[in-house]
């Protein structure tokens, strides 16, 4: 029988360890994804016009949308006030674009997506499922651009409104501390990645 080295045990150790921390930090992006919505806007295409089209449909989306009157309090009360409104928000999206020139029509609606790691100025989210409000712009075949629709962290500037938006959707304060911009998240982040890599290579 084999005698394992001293640091081949240290090294087996190791990887079980980070291994079991990765799969809680997966558990936590769930828990984290399971409180957020995303909104999704998809440029037609990566010319140039299209890419600015889809930022005047991400803005009139966002102002519209702050403006409506709601009083959700989970992401699944705001799912259903967003899945009630889609052809509105259609609306507004393909009234922008006709003031602008394009006639391309616009399809709004509420999916579950893949969204990976992503960088914000003020937070971090991990790499997940998440449900998204998506607007595709035309035939959707250029670069898209997402935040957090719910809660309202696309339009927080500040750690006090930042703060104030994540605690009213149910977000705890150890899960407020995970997403916010700090290396803590980004090393948990890797590591749920590297999780995902093993997974994928011993098929576990």
């Amino acid at each position: 029988m084999k005698k394992f080295r001293l640091w081949e045990i240290a090294l087996l150790c190791g990887l079980v360890a980070a291994m079991m921390y990765a799969v809680s930090v997966q558990a936590e992006q769930a828990d984290i994804a399971d409180k957020l919505i995303r909104l999704h806007i998809v440029a037609n295409s990566d010319s140039e016009e299209d890419q600015a089209l889809k930022l005047l449909v991400r803005d009139e989306i966002l102002a519209y949308i702050g403006e409506y009157p709601s009083d959700a309090t989970t992401a699944d009360e705001e799912g259903a006030l967003l899945l009630s409104i889609l052809p509105e928000l259609e609306g507004e999206a393909e009234r922008v674009l006709c003031e602008n020139g394009c006639d391309l029509p616009v399809r709004a609606e509420l999916v579950s997506a893949s969204f990976p790691t992503k960088e914000y100025d003020s937070f971090s989210l991990p790499g997940g499922e998440y449900g998204a409000l998506r607007l595709t712009i035309g035939e959707g075949g250029g670069q898209n651009w997402w935040c957090v629709l719910f809660p309202p962290l696309c339009t927080a500037v500040s750690t006090e409104e930042f703060d104030k938006a994540a605690s009213s959707s149910g977000l705890s304060d150890s899960e407020i501390k995970l997403i916010k911009n700090n290396t803590s998240p980004k090393i948990k982040f890797k590591l749920l990645e590297f999780f995902d890599f093993l997974k994928n290579l011993f098929n576990f």
